[in-house]
């Protein structure tokens, strides 16, 4: 029986800048349409096309990710999500442009631990469809919510109000992180080898994909001045189900 290998969060890393060749902000968006809700003026807002124009919006929680992880690991990473799918989007469709709406540090279901900020699912509702109200009524088309957290209600709560946000206004919403979060589970083979791990051979499963390799490895490809040096040193951690808090989390699912 062959040896299982080990692939190791720089290894991943590796992986990603192959696959992705990492630009800066600012090189993006002066190659491509790209713009900042909060930068432009009014004025330079009347001129957007709204039926050429996608709206990204990056929403994901503070969230205790590890002791080498920043608490805004999932924004951090979902934010980089809006980018590289903004950028591949225009590329393959000129004649439009992307608007991002600044970052909603939000979200439920994070991790019951010292440093996690953990927001009703009602009151999150409430921001995405008064936001979409608001957007709607300046004539735009288009809201892709980008998210890096995998809290089982929060997830279900981004996809139930996207749908929600579209039957109230006709404004096209979608939350794609679940479907993925999905196909993760399922060990499908295209994400698995789109990430650089050996879907026979790997040991990024669902016990350490919390701010595991997963996360640590996107994370040293995209924001390496962020993580603790000292995260090659330690275990795999994994945390019980059974830990009152989260089994109760995950009871209330619904």
């Amino acid at each position: 029986m062959a040896n299982k290998k080990k692939i190791s969060p720089l290894q991943i890393r590796e992986k990603i800048k192959e696959e992705n060749q990492i630009e800066d902000v600012a090189s993006v968006s002066n190659k491509l349409k790209i713009s900042y809700w909060r930068d432009i003026t009014a004025a330079e807002l009347r001129d957007i096309p709204r039926d050429k124009t996608v709206i990204f919006w990056s929403i994901s929680p503070l969230e205790v990710h590890g002791p080498h992880l920043p608490l805004g690991c999932d924004p951090i990473i979902a934010e980089e999500m809006a980018l590289r799918s903004a950028k591949k989007f225009l590329l393959q469709n000129k004649d439009y442009q992307v608007v991002f709406l600044p970052t909603l540090h939000l979200g439920t279901d994070t991790l019951p631990l010292s440093g996690s900020i953990n927001i009703s699912d009602s009151v999150i509702q409430t921001v995405i469809i008064e936001t979409v109200n608001a957007l709607s009524g300046l004539g735009f088309k288009y809201l892709m919510i980008s998210n890096n957290h995998g809290g089982p209600r929060h997830l279900f709560n981004l996809e139930k109000t996207s749908r929600k946000a579209f039957q109230k206004t006709k404004m096209i919403v979608i939350s794609p992180f679940g479907h993925l979060v999905r196909l993760w589970d399922q060990h499908d083979k295209k994400i698995m080898l789109s990430m650089g791990i050996d879907n026979q051979n790997h040991e990024a499963n669902e016990s350490e994909m919390h701010g595991g390799h997963i996360e640590t490895s996107i994370m040293l490809a995209t924001q390496s001045s962020h993580v603790k040096p000292f995260y090659q040193y330690l275990p795999t951690t994994k945390v019980s189900a059974s830990v009152s808090p989260i089994k109760k989390m995950l009871k209330n699912v619904t």
